[in-house]
């Protein structure tokens, strides 16, 4: 039998529901920084053009800590998973979610045939320097064959995707 929310060995990082089961109150969870953050972050993704939105980001200046952060950590991060993250958000809003699942598989397997997530690794967990050589190293250099090739079917669709209606 699973723990109930407010025993001692309940799952962490929820403490309204410890709350919750403790006080017999419906205690509301903390708002989350996205939902603080909800206007500054829809003028700053604004639009159909990845690049316009990177210059956004780029020239980003505030006291916020968090919006700070979140701009500078796209800024250093690899173009290709820009593109990439930005070509599904724009596909996925048509397709079923057995289709999102479909394309996410496929993506999946397209990020981890492509360099920069081995480069990543590389970067942050082996060499630890944090300096990561991106491929290609802006977003100006993505092509559409770049993100097709990404996104294509590579070998069988797993059974269980394959067959989800």
């Amino acid at each position: 039998a699973l723990p109930s929310p407010g025993c001692a060995t309940a799952p962490r990082g929820r403490p309204w529901r410890r709350h919750r089961s403790r006080s017999g109150q419906g205690a509301e969870p903390p708002t989350s920084k996205v939902r603080e953050h909800f206007d500054a972050i829809n003028a700053l993704m604004a639009g159909d053009d990845l690049l316009d939105i990177a210059n956004r980001l780029r020239a980003l200046q505030t006291d916020d800590a968090w919006m700070q952060t979140a701009a500078t950590t796209f800024v250093k991060g690899a173009p290709s998973s820009a593109a990439l993250s930005f070509e599904l958000w724009k596909r996925v809003h048509r397709m079923s979610l057995a289709e999102v699942f479909r394309l996410e598989y496929w993506a999946s397997l397209g990020f981890c045939a492509h360099k920069d997530f081995a480069e990543g690794i590389r970067a942050v967990l082996v060499d630890k320097d944090r300096n990561p050589k991106w491929n290609p190293a802006t977003l100006e250099e993505i092509t559409p064959a770049f993100i097709e090739d990404h996104l294509r079917p590579r070998g069988e669709m797993a059974p269980e995707l394959a067959n989800l209606r």
